[in-house]
């Protein structure tokens, strides 16, 4: 493909003025179909690509969308990504994907170029301790979405999960179910507040079940590197847990293998359940209790919000996502609810 080809040059080759050209590629004005093939085949032959930097500067929007997220590995963003890809192609608008590991300096360094590459507006999950020293510095002007940062930010529109609901709910279900030693390992509160948020829904749930004398909290890493050693500790009391919920998909992955290693047989032994493992819950042996949210409404809904900052309306709505509840073989009845 010749780069250097020009307007004029598709112009010429079509037989047209240079002016007919420039309205049909920018949807303008409508002309007669013998018109438009001799424009659209002289821009195939010539491999005539508009002049985007010159088109930005004229409408003022480069119709790009910025999303930065901790990682792509991990199955709720990598499907999170993909229904704002597919909202964002339905509306015609490109989007830019920049992973950050949770870390301040990554986020800034994302931030910085999609603000340099001109992006329209920016869709962010960011780790919960940073999210306030962003703010002193990012333009105030730039439309924004936080991505499961939960009404982390005054004033600034959010979508996420109902987290401290959707856990007391799970919570509760163990409960029905006959659970009282039932205990919550989250990962890395300081970083990731959602998971804090569900564990103030475990603990509710457990407090207006009369069972706050035996609330249990555990804290990981957010690597789980000392998972083994937390778990180890927790199944070897006398009177060890008779359920664990986990804060979220990766732990609790993690858990079912580490269990399976030490030989626990799950719901036998112990009850297990969590968040987002959507079909591959259905994967594992037995199949898992889970809340998944839906992740099939985040996109057009994120995009939605994040419009209406583009056009010019101010925005501090906080969406909730439906989940929905998979019940799995996991959960041991204990007793009849």
């Amino acid at each position: 493909m010749n780069s250097k080809v020009t307007l004029k040059d598709v112009a010429k080759s079509a037989n047209v003025d240079p002016s007919t050209v420039s309205r049909h590629l920018n949807g303008k004005k409508k002309f007669d179909i013998e018109t438009v093939e001799r424009i659209e085949l002289a821009v195939k032959e010539l491999g005539y690509r508009p002049n985007r930097i010159g088109k930005i500067l004229r409408q003022g929007r480069s119709k790009l969308i910025g999303v930065v997220v901790p990682d792509i590995t991990h199955q709720n963003y990598a499907l999170a990504i993909e229904s704002i890809q597919h909202a964002c192609r339905k509306e015609g608008l490109g989007m830019l994907l920049f992973t950050t590991g949770y870390d301040y300096e990554e986020e800034k360094s994302a931030l910085r170029q999609l603000i340099d590459l001109n992006v329209d507006g920016v869709i962010l999950n960011l780790a919960s301790h940073s999210v306030h020293r962003h703010q002193a510095w990012w333009p105030e002007q730039l439309p924004k979405v936080l991505l499961f940062n939960d009404g982390e930010l005054e004033g600034l529109p959010s979508i996420a999960l109902n987290n401290h609901q959707a856990m007391l709910s799970l919570t509760e279900h163990l409960i029905e179910r006959g659970h009282q030693n039932i205990v919550m390992i989250g990962a890395d509160f300081t970083r990731v507040h959602r998971y804090k948020m569900r564990a103030e829904g475990y603990r509710e749930a457990m407090q207006q079940a009369g069972l706050a004398d035996k609330i249990q909290i555990e804290e990981t890493q957010l690597g789980l590197e000392d998972l083994s050693s937390v778990l180890c500790r927790i199944l070897s009391v006398k009177h060890r847990p008779t359920a664990i919920i986990s804060s979220h998909a990766q732990l609790l992955i993690k858990l079912h293998g580490e269990l399976n290693q030490m030989e626990y047989r799950i719901p036998q032994d112990i009850s297990l359940a969590g968040f987002n493992l959507y079909e591959m819950g259905k994967l594992l042996s037995p199949t898992i209790c889970t809340v998944d949210q839906s992740i099939s409404q985040i996109g057009e809904q994120t995009l939605a919000l994040l419009k209406q900052q583009i056009d010019g309306e101010a925005s501090s709505e906080r969406y909730y996502v439906s989940s929905d509840f998979s019940y799995g073989q996991s959960i041991k009845v204990l007793q009849p609810s």
